[in-house]
């Protein structure tokens, strides 16, 4: 049984600014205001039998566990979303210097601790251990939050540490995020493997990229399915309607497509 926390729908500040007294790496760069649609986030990294997060686990081991239990990875969005809540502090519980009552960290030799052990570093949500304990497992790529070796700079709500997603390491984890209802949609399957992205020195680098198997909308999004997300959740229409409800749906920008996404219970592509 998973024991879950609900984040709200609405805008938070993600990123941090890099005249900040603790300097970003420049993967955490800029400061943005991003808005997130409620979701449901595990309270604490999923455990095993001995109340220890999961460990030396890849991307796809965790992504399996996941499809298995009808769960999802979080996003890195949703992932600091749940951290921060919806200010620009520094940590999970706030603006505080992280200490031994907030959170495992800084270890240089052991493991992972039990989950939950550090109710005063509690997110506002409710989540627990997402500073410090075992870094976690998104599904874009990088993990978050530090770990039991981590300093204090890890542990911070922007942080980013990227890992080979084939990786097994004994500081890495997981927690999941509740898979709502997808709406129907035409799928087709994409396989895992490696595929080779970019094309020239105008495409960027061409690279082999390895990738798990997914499932795609056959079509872009047309009118006919945006308007039932305008219907049921309020959402503003584009500017270009009436339109023919079979052609692809235009004048969205980014934000109001993650929302619909949201509803549909899917994402966008990377």
């Amino acid at each position: 049984m998973i024991d879950w926390v609900s984040i709200p729908a609405g805008p938070f500040p993600m990123g941090i600014d890099a005249a900040h007294a603790y300097p970003p790496d420049e993967d955490e760069t800029p400061r943005r205001v991003v808005r997130v649609e409620g979701f449901r986030i595990s309270r604490t990294p999923v455990a095993g039998d001995d109340g220890v997060p999961l460990t030396y686990v890849s991307r796809a081991d965790a992504e399996a566990f996941c499809a298995e239990h009808g769960v999802r990875l979080p996003t890195e969005v949703e992932w600091e979303a749940a951290a921060r809540g919806g200010d620009d502090r520094l940590w999970p519980w706030g603006d505080e210097l992280p200490d031994t009552t907030r959170a495992t960290f800084g270890q240089g030799i052991g493991g992972p601790s039990l989950v939950g052990l550090h109710p005063a570093g509690a997110a506002p949500c409710g989540a627990l251990d997402l500073a410090g304990n075992v870094f976690e497992w998104t599904a874009d790529g990088a993990a978050r939050g530090g770990s039991y070796l981590s300093g204090p700079d890890e542990l911070r709500c922007s942080a980013r540490y990227p890992v080979h997603p084939a990786a097994r390491d004994p500081y890495v984890g997981f927690r999941v995020v509740a898979v709502e209802p997808r709406r129907d949609f035409d799928w087709v399957e994409v396989p895992g493997g490696d595929y080779v992205i970019g094309r020239d020195a105008g495409e960027r680098r061409q690279r082999f990229v390895e990738v798990d198997a997914f499932e795609l909308a056959r079509t872009p999004v047309t009118n006919e399915q945006y308007e039932r997300f305008v219907a049921e959740e309020g959402a503003a229409a584009p500017p270009h309607w009436p339109a023919p409800p079979d052609h692809p749906v235009v004048f969205v920008d980014w934000s109001e497509a993650t929302a619909f996404c949201a509803w549909a219970g899917c994402r966008l592509s990377t």
